[in-house]
């Protein structure tokens, strides 16, 4: 109740949402992210470079999704200037991961 019909979005694009901890948005969120982007409509995640290695994302989910062809990964780029770095951290870029998936079935 109260969440949207399966299959509406063309598009659903996240910044700043997932990765950072064990309590933010993780790869689950992107197997529920495929029931309500149609067929042929992308998924687009923008997040610190540094954030994709943390030991509690898992990957598997995804990697699921893409062997059973539920969904393509178009592209992952990386780029500078995610944010101003805080001076604890060690990238000094501030690395971005731009990540575009597409939903198959």
């Amino acid at each position: 109740e109260g969440l949207p019909a399966e299959r509406v979005y063309d598009i659903a694009c996240s910044s700043g949402t997932f990765f950072l901890s064990p309590s933010h948005p993780g790869t689950e969120t992107i197997v529920d992210l495929c029931r309500h982007v149609k067929r042929g409509g992308s998924i687009m995640i923008l997040t610190k470079k540094e954030y994709l290695g943390k030991d509690f994302v898992m990957w598997e989910k995804v990697n699921e999704l893409l062997r059973k062809n539920l969904l393509e990964e178009v592209e992952r780029v990386f780029m500078p200037g995610y944010r101003k770095p805080f001076d604890h951290e060690s990238d000094r870029l501030s690395m971005a991961a731009i990540l575009h998936y597409r939903v198959v079935e």
